[in-house]
């Protein structure tokens, strides 16, 4: 009997054993990918410490990728940055991709399904010539209602037609009321021009002069050194500065060590403004960078204002973090996205079309209390992204809600918390 028993408890392992190899087979593109995922995040990931070990091998690999991904590494946070492309090299690293220059967001107002509220409109785009505002309101696009399925439209793709409206509030009826006021045309999507800055000038408030310069998202280091010491110049005699970097969610580090060089002291131009890290496989690779002397001029600045919002994200998050450590800083409007990683990419070998962008290092202030991955809260929170205000102002003007409530800090301090 004991015989017997061995014998079949044999004969299941054989038959487990050949489920397993044809399962290998069966999966092989899958467990191949997920072998070289997890090699390679091991590795160059940055938070490969707090990797998780207990993803199914046998799932996608753009599922198993996700599975894989810290859940606390980032800050005690999950990661939201690391990506995988299931169909080959997208360029979606470090791409720069044409558009219509609108930076807007969407709201369901009561008598709409959806509408779209103009923010920014980027200097030199297709969507300033065509005269659209910040502040107004867009219903259609190419004559169809805007859905959550269609807003894409506004931001890139060929040319088009879009249908601005006025929301106005009936006090008898007590409903809002949208009245489409015109159509306008708008040029084919398009690479937006070099323009690191969207406005700057000075104001004088009750005897003390403030400067403004407000930032554009996406532009190269080395291109625009005589616009640094072009602002720099007219920002000359400020004690406080007010940067804008609301929008900007992606731009150069050597750019943003120029202008910061801008608003610090003279002696600290060869000073660290902030290190690249690695995880500790590769700290050979950290490297620092200076503050350097692009602009030719350094402010040292009494007192910085930096507006943000949601947007404001990757080198300009790194701005921000280099400077508050060196700069008494003062934030308004927004908490920041939170990401000021730096992504690497590889390719699978065996198959090439699975490409991952994980984590790899960061940009690390020297100021070591700050959290270079946890978004910048504001010292005053503003919001802009609500229909309460019924017209924007232009930026740069100082009726502009954000601006106004950076200038009223200026004069009068932070509000006194109250219960």
């Amino acid at each position: 009997m004991k015989t017997l028993t061995v014998t079949i408890f044999a004969a299941a392992a054989l038959v487990l054993g050949a489920c397993r190899e044809n399962r290998e087979e069966g999966y092989r593109d899958r467990t191949e990918t997920n072998d070289w995922i997890v090699a390679t995040m091991s590795d160059h990931y940055f938070w490969n410490g707090s990797m998780r070990t207990d993803a199914n091998r046998y799932a996608t690999p753009d599922i198993f990728f996700g599975n894989v991904l810290t859940r606390n590494g980032n800050g005690g946070r999950a990661d939201t940055f690391s990506f995988i492309d299931t169909e080959g090299d997208t360029g979606r690293l470090g791409e720069v991709t044409p558009g219509y220059g609108l930076e807007f967001y969407t709201t369901t107002v009561e008598g709409r399904a959806l509408a779209a509220r103009v923010l920014f409109v980027y200097p030199g785009s297709p969507a300033e010539r065509a005269g659209i505002r910040r502040g107004e309101w867009i219903t259609e696009v190419n004559g169809i209602k805007l859905t959550e399925s269609n807003i894409g439209l506004l931001r890139n793709g060929g040319a088009m037609s879009v249908t601005r409206a006025a929301c106005g509030f009936d006090e008898v009826n007590e409903a809002y009321v949208w009245t489409n006021t015109d159509t306008v045309g708008v040029e084919t999507a398009d690479f937006m021009p070099a323009t690191p800055f969207a406005c700057d000038t000075t104001y004088d408030i009750e005897g003390r002069r403030v400067g403004y310069v407000k930032l554009n998202s996406c532009h190269a280091s080395g291109q625009h050194d005589a616009e640094l010491r072009r602002v720099a110049a007219e920002m000359d005699g400020c004690d406080e500065l007010v940067v804008d970097l609301r929008y900007c969610s992606r731009g150069d580090i050597a750019f943003a060590a120029g202008f910061a060089s801008m608003l610090v002291e003279e002696g600290m131009a060869d000073s660290t403004f902030v290190t690249k890290t690695y995880n500790d496989n590769h700290a050979d690779n950290d490297s620092t960078v200076a503050f350097g002397n692009a602009a030719g001029t350094h402010l040292g600045l009494r007192g910085l204002y930096v507006i943000a919002d949601e947007g404001t994200g990757g080198e300009f998050e790194t701005l921000a973090n280099g400077l508050r450590g060196r700069i008494v800083t003062t934030f308004v409007g927004q908490a920041t996205a939170g990401s000021n990683a730096i992504l690497g990419r590889f390719v699978c070998p065996s198959y090439p079309q699975y490409v991952i962008y994980p984590v790899v290092a960061a940009w690390v202030a020297p100021d070591e209390d700050v959290d270079c991955f946890r978004p910048i809260q504001p010292n005053l929170e503003v919001e802009e992204r609500t229909n309460d205000i019924a017209t924007y102002a232009a930026i740069g003007d100082t009726a502009e809600v954000m601006l106004h409530s950076a200038i009223d800090v200026i004069v009068n301090g932070l509000p006194v918390a109250t219960e």
